[in-house]
């Protein structure tokens, strides 16, 4: 071979290459060095930006999503009156200059009590999310990187996990550990771990064969770093599109609980609970189930385009 032939990975251009012989710089960390295609860096971020901005509806999703962030974070200040404020004189009143969205049967405000449901929400969809993405991701990048046994072992609870019907173990979690918003949370996020174990375990699987794990095994890396440095940088696009859904799953989870009575307690608001109080008297007063509906909705809506876009973005990669 002559001098200027070099091999894939290991050439003059290679970062952490010594520029004359081609091989790693002395005193430096090969594995560390090592050209890893990765979804990081602002380079990546601005591009996912451009391709993430031509889709209208994604960006108009993300806009009400952060207007609802601030809506949430901020209700102690922004809101008119606080969830539990009562008055009973101006009890049913629809929509006025006094109560945007009207109020309910004890005279509290309709605009503050879905302020404050949003918050909740929030709360709820993205605790369960992380909840289950910790449990999902480190049992499905266990079982996928070391596979045998244990892969299959794993494997075969997942399944069971999918068997058992998730609304159905989401009740006796509630009823076990009793109703709240920690409680809450929790129990969707442990009835949810199992779909990002399976999209994790099925990401590695395809991306633990690659050139430059091979090349940071025969390095010398050992098997955590390998899947902390090489491979769980290179699959977050896929788990990104997932928590976008797993957002509005959780907010339709919590909801649901709320509508049979086993969400939150009241007076906490939710928009389960809302729909569900305002159900009962939506014929004689409409605005009771109007405005929590369509705010859920479109806080849903919103997620589901945020998340098409997402996927468009790291579908492709």
């Amino acid at each position: 071979m002559s001098p200027s032939t070099t091999t894939p990975g290991q050439g003059p251009g290679a970062p952490g290459a010594d520029l004359a012989s081609g091989f790693p710089a002395a005193g430096s960390d090969p594995s560390d060095e090592m050209s890893v295609p990765q979804y990081g860096g602002m380079a990546g971020l601005r591009r996912d930006w451009r391709r993430f901005r031509r889709n209208k509806l994604a960006v108009a999703g993300l806009a009400y999503i952060l207007f609802l962030f601030f809506i949430a974070f901020t209700a102690d200040w922004v809101a008119p009156y606080h969830y539990e404020t009562t008055n009973p004189p101006a009890a049913l009143e629809s929509s006025s200059v006094q109560h945007w969205f009207g109020t309910d049967e004890l005279g509290r405000d309709m605009l503050s009590r879905v302020m404050y449901s949003a918050r909740n929400a929030i709360v709820v969809s993205f605790g369960s999310v992380l909840i289950g993405l910790a449990v999902g991701a480190f049992i499905g990048a266990v079982s996928g990187f070391y596979g045998g046994i244990l892969d299959i072992a794993v494997m075969r609870v997942v399944d069971i996990m999918f068997a058992f019907p998730q609304f159905l173990l989401l009740i006796i979690l509630v009823t076990a550990m009793g109703r709240g918003l920690g409680t809450m949370f929790v129990a969707i996020g442990i009835t949810s771990w199992a779909g990002y174990a399976r999209l994790v375990r099925g990401q590695i699987l395809s991306a633990k064969n690659n050139d430059y794990v091979e090349a940071a095994r025969c390095l010398g890396s050992g098997n955590g770093h390998i899947i902390r440095k090489y491979i769980l940088p290179n699959i977050v696009g896929p788990i990104i599109v997932a928590v976008s859904f797993g957002v509005p799953a959780g907010m339709l989870a919590e909801s649901a609980m709320s509508l049979i009575g086993m969400g939150l307690r009241p007076p906490m608001p939710s928009w389960g609970n809302l729909i569900s109080a305002g159900m009962m008297q939506m014929y004689g007063f409409p605005h009771l189930v109007l405005w929590p509906s369509l705010t859920f909705g479109l806080t849903l809506l919103a997620f589901t385009f945020v998340g098409d876009g997402l996927r468009e973005i790291y579908g492709k990669e």
